[in-house]
């Protein structure tokens, strides 16, 4: 992938995860972004020979597997940036029926979506929370909605789980006051979405984890 300089290379064994990261760094707008960046080389694989083989040529090279894949995408982009993590994600949560999700990341919106089911929801926070690089995280949770507790109560026991990572503050946002809040990038995005954002931006009160 060659954009006005800039360099990607992609040697993977595993041609269904190139299949997948591709998908990921379309997503990502990775055909216009790398227009804006100067030469840089960097090499994407699965392989552990390849990666100490390129390393040793003196290549940027990020090894990746099937679970961590869209961190190391975001790592990818990062470093075209001269960055090696996100100072500070913010993570939105509104738990209404249709559940809101957001990803910001130093005030970029990364993804987004709506879950039915808390399940899906865990799994992907569980993912973002492990393999996203990144100095600290904030996730913000309304206190409306049928599925408000629940999710709590999920997170709080998903926290305590991994909790050698301390860069995570969990914390309950007032929804009432919410309305109040306005970002610019809420144009174009669903209702639950939009939710979401606002919630991720709004200071709560922190929930403390075991």
């Amino acid at each position: 992938m060659d954009r006005r300089g800039c360099n990607l290379v992609l040697l993977l064994v595993d041609q269904r995860l190139a299949v997948k990261i591709i998908e990921r760094l379309r997503k990502r707008g990775v055909n216009s972004s790398l227009l804006e960046f100067p030469k840089v080389d960097i090499i994407i694989t699965d392989s552990k020979a390849v990666a100490s083989m390129k390393s040793k040529e003196g290549k940027k090279v990020i090894l990746v597997s099937n679970e961590d894949y869209e961190g190391k995408v975001e790592l990818f982009l990062l470093q075209l940036r001269g960055k090696m993590l996100y100072n500070e994600l913010l993570v939105g949560v509104d738990p209404g029926e249709n559940i809101g999700f957001i990803i910001i990341g130093d005030g970029e919106i990364i993804e987004w979506a709506t879950y039915n089911v808390v399940d899906r929801l865990m799994n992907r926070l569980e993912n973002i929370i492990l393999y996203y690089p990144y100095r600290n995280c904030v996730i913000r949770v309304g206190n409306r909605g049928r599925n408000a507790e629940k999710i709590l109560d999920e997170i709080v026991n998903l926290m305590s789980k991994i909790r050698a990572l301390g860069r995570i503050i969990v914390e309950v946002v007032d929804e009432s006051k919410t309305r109040r809040t306005f970002h610019p990038s809420i144009r174009g995005l669903p209702k639950d979405v939009t939710s979401a954002l606002i919630i991720a931006y709004r200071k709560g009160i922190e929930v403390r984890c075991k």
